[in-house]
């Protein structure tokens, strides 16, 4: 456990209270979560031979597939394998998968906030991860877009996130899709990482 205690200075209390108050209480069958962006996304190819990803909706007999690959992929940050399986059943977060032959292989979490301080509805990226074996194949670059485009439709203006100030790969693909740096935060992370906040505007009209 950090110096910042259980959810880092900044960081989870901060964005459970900011997303509970927001009250995402379409609880449309999505689910909770919030994590770190999986440090491990690539964009090196593993082979010619790629299976067919198809994106859907998460429901809740994915969330042991949430729950490991969360393990696997931000427990360095801290206990994302309790914390994001719990924020998608409680409805905190709205959740799509990449299916590849029928099995899940990575996901993406978005918490809708509403409106801020400038009255812009907005809401957060809270984690996109891909099994380790299947990155380097567009998982993450179509749960990316699905996820906007999921964000898009339901009329949000601004996406933020937060991601460790380590990791470039997940920088990479996040600027690749619009994302502009736009703070930093120190401790942010239950492990007592900092983290950078990057922002999206979405298209409106």
């Amino acid at each position: 456990m950090s110096k910042q205690g259980r959810y880092g200075k900044y960081g989870e209390q901060k964005r459970i209270a900011r997303l509970r108050d927001a009250g995402t209480q379409q609880q449309d069958s999505h689910q909770k979560a919030d994590p770190r962006i999986s440090k491990n996304l690539r964009h090196h190819g593993k082979g010619s031979a790629k299976p067919k990803i198809v994106i859907q909706k998460a429901d809740r007999s994915d969330v042991g597939f949430i729950r490991s690959l969360s393990e696997t992929v931000f427990s360095p940050y801290g206990p994302y394998g309790n914390l994001l399986p719990e924020w998608f059943l409680t409805g905190l977060v709205v959740a799509l998968k990449a299916v590849m032959r029928k099995t899940p292989r990575g996901f993406f979490m978005l918490g809708i906030m509403d409106k801020g301080p400038l009255r812009i509805r907005r809401a957060e990226l809270v984690a996109v991860a891909v099994e380790p074996e299947f990155q380097g194949m567009g998982v993450g670059d179509r749960l990316m877009t699905a996820g906007l485009k999921m964000a898009e439709e339901r009329s949000i203006e601004q996406v933020i996130l937060h991601t460790g100030v380590d990791n470039l790969a997940a920088q990479a693909l996040f600027e690749k899709h619009g994302f502009v740096l736009s703070g930093r935060k120190e401790g942010f992370y239950p492990n007592g990482q900092n983290a950078l906040k990057m922002t999206r505007a979405m298209a409106t009209g």
